[in-house]
């Protein structure tokens, strides 16, 4: 019992830094398409 469940906690902290990592990608992407933007409408 105590392996399986050693063996399932790490995909789903491999999925945490994922997630993470995504939404790092997804916030520095919205930001980046803001200052577009904002350059356009300048």
């Amino acid at each position: 019992m105590i392996s399986q469940a050693k063996t399932s906690v790490v995909p789903i902290a491999d999925l945490g830094d994922m997630l993470s990592a995504d939404i790092t990608k997804f916030v520095t992407n919205s930001r980046a398409i803001a200052t577009t933007t904002q350059q356009f409408i300048l």
